[in-house]
Parts: structure tokens; sequence; C-alpha cells
């Protein structure tokens, strides 16, 4: 997929535009339709069941020449609710979904969910080298040498049993024994403000992470990767824990974690 994007961009994008189109006229108003009756449960959008394409002007091939509003606003408390129970939610879609794709291309179900929906993780394997060089050869959490780029492991920032993020902007280089303690934990203030200054970088012209994300043909969005950690590290109650070091947790702080993003987000939109 990401070779399709960087050699076919235009033929890509058009094939997001209809996935798009798609998704307004099926799912979208239909999801929240019982027995032919609109039911608002999960969010609320502009449109109808009947929508017609040529309701949408230009839309989504001119965004900015139309005025069809495709705000999907998820109902009070959804958002987290949805959070909480995406541990349950997302093998159960993804098991649906592959059972319809196999029945309406009358394909075998065996491998599908894979096929659609493959752990990624397993690839970011070959950024290895790149990330070490790029972190000077030490880990980003410890701050001490890996000997070698074969003994650096690949963590995402943000788990992945959070969110399954893995572009590039949310991988890092780390010693073995850290990822294994961090495991699906949240990092504490301290990794966390060092990965937000990070994300800085891409943003510079001359990028080192942007030329890794060139090279290997690996998606970078630093702009995603500080939305998708925005809510877990916001949900966060007070008392709850985050991985410090080695075996060490430590209490977050709530107030210090929003201005931490607070200060993300300006910099961000200063660009």
């Amino acid at each position: 997929m990401r070779i399709v994007k960087n050699s076919k961009r235009k033929q890509y994008e058009r094939l997001l535009d209809r996935i798009e189109w798609k998704m307004i006229e099926m799912p979208l108003p239909r999801l929240q339709t019982i027995k032919r009756k609109p039911s608002r449960v999960l969010y609320d959008i502009s449109w109808k069941i009947d929508v017609k394409k040529s309701e949408l002007g230009s839309y989504p091939e001119s965004a900015e020449n139309s005025n069809f509003d495709n705000t999907i606003r998820l109902l009070e408390g959804v958002g987290q609710q949805l959070a909480e129970l995406h541990g349950i939610l997302r093998p159960l879609i993804y098991s649906h979904w592959a059972d319809c794709v196999a029945r309406f291309n009358r394909l075998e179900r065996d491998n599908l969910v894979r096929f659609l929906f493959g752990d990624t993780r397993l690839a970011t394997v070959r950024l290895r080298t790149h990330l070490w060089k790029f972190q000077n050869g030490k880990c980003f959490y410890c701050n001490r040498s890996i000997e070698t780029a074969e003994s650096a492991e690949i963590d995402h920032f943000i788990p992945w049993s959070y969110y399954p993020d893995d572009n590039l902007a949310n991988l890092v280089a780390a010693h073995k024994d850290c990822n294994s303690f961090k495991s699906n934990h949240l990092a504490s203030e301290h990794h966390l403000e060092k990965w937000l200054y990070r994300l800085d970088e891409p943003k510079i012209e001359d990028s080192r992470l942007r030329s890794i994300a060139s090279e290997t043909q690996w998606d970078i969005s630093p702009r995603r990767s500080l939305n998708i950690a925005s809510w877990p590290y916001r949900q966060l109650p007070y008392n709850s824990l985050v991985w410090e070091k080695g075996g060490n947790m430590k209490v977050a702080d709530p107030d210090l974690i929003a201005k931490l993003f607070d200060d993300a987000n300006r910099r961000f939109n200063q660009y």
C-alpha cells in the first residue's frame, strides 16, 4: 500500500475519493437506521439516508469549493466509550468485515483478516538501522548506547494496543529491556515531552526523518500521531500510572500532560 501511495498518488487519491463517497452513501447514514427510522446513538451527520452524489457538488474531489458538510459529530461520551472498548470492538469489527468481504466476493475466509488488516508491526524491522542512526545509536528512553543496530528494538511510542499507528513519527529505537518493561504502558511525562518535541523534526525541510520515510517509502504523519496520542493521555484519570524506567511506574500528572499537548499544538499551528 505504501508503494502504491507513493508511486501512483493520483490514482490513490481518486480511490480514496470513491471510498469516501461510499462511506457517505452507505454505512454512515444506515448504521443508525433501525426499522427505517433514524436513531441517533453514536453521532450526528448533516446528510440523510437517501443522499445523492449530485448533492455533494464538487466534493470530495474539490472539497474547498463545495458546501457539503462532511463532519461526523460524536455524541457526548461516545468517543471515550469507544476508546475504552477498542480492545473488544476492533477484533469484532475486523472479523465481521472479513466475513462480509468473503461472502460478497466468494472468497475463503481463512487468512482474509490478516490480508485485510495484517499486523504491520512485523515490517518495522527494516526501519531499525535508520532509527538507530537517527538516534545516534542511543535508546530513546534511557539514552544509553545501543551497541549495534541489530540489537535495537522498534517500539510504538503510543502502544499498538491503544491504536495501531505504525507511521514513522510513532516509532522509536529502544533497548530490549526498555521495550519489554514499557510494554503496552503509556510513557511518563518526561518521555512524552521528548517525543512531542521529536514530532517537530519532520516539519523541517531537510528533516532526517522525512529522508528516512522517503528512502524506505514509509508513511510519516506527525500531526496524525499527535492527535492519536492526545486521547489516551488526556483521558487519564488522576492516580493513573505511567511507565518511567525499568520496572518503575509513576503516578501521571494530568495537568502537566495537558500543558505538554497544548504546547505541542501551538508549535504545530505555527507552521
